[in-house]
């Protein structure tokens, strides 16, 4: 990949991952290191993973509060966003559950692919 085509992904595309795991870290620094893309990780609360790790920046998500103010939280998140392509990435079986309850809210503003279709399905798509 040319420098041209990293400056164009760092630029305009950014995913956001639910979830703060192993999982959602590793998909970031590939990410990062593949494509020059860093990501923005979103949990209830920081683990030292969310410290040690800089490919990525960390939203802290409203906890115990309901999927409801979740997803306006992510709706505010990404209206600051507005001139990027945000994909909507769920890193744990809990993530992509709270997709299927908020689909309808969050696909308008997010994209929400899953990890195993984001590097090869998605960035195919934008010619990648």
């Amino acid at each position: 990949m040319n420098e041209e085509t990293r400056e164009l992904l760092r630029d305009d595309i950014l995913p956001v991952v639910l979830g703060n795991g192993v999982a959602a870290h590793q998909l970031s620094s590939r990410l990062l290191a593949r494509y020059g893309v860093s990501c923005t990780l979103c949990g209830e609360r920081r683990n030292l993973l969310d410290f040690l790790d800089m490919s990525a920046d960390f939203l802290r998500l409203a906890s115990k509060s309901g999927g409801r103010l979740v997803a306006e939280q992510l709706i505010d998140f990404a209206e600051l966003h507005a001139d990027r392509f945000l994909l909507l990435v769920p890193a744990s079986d809990s993530a992509r559950a709270f997709l299927r309850e908020q689909a309808e809210i969050l696909e308008a503003r997010f994209v929400c692919v899953e990890p195993s279709k984001l590097e090869g399905e998605w960035l195919a798509r934008i010619g990648i």
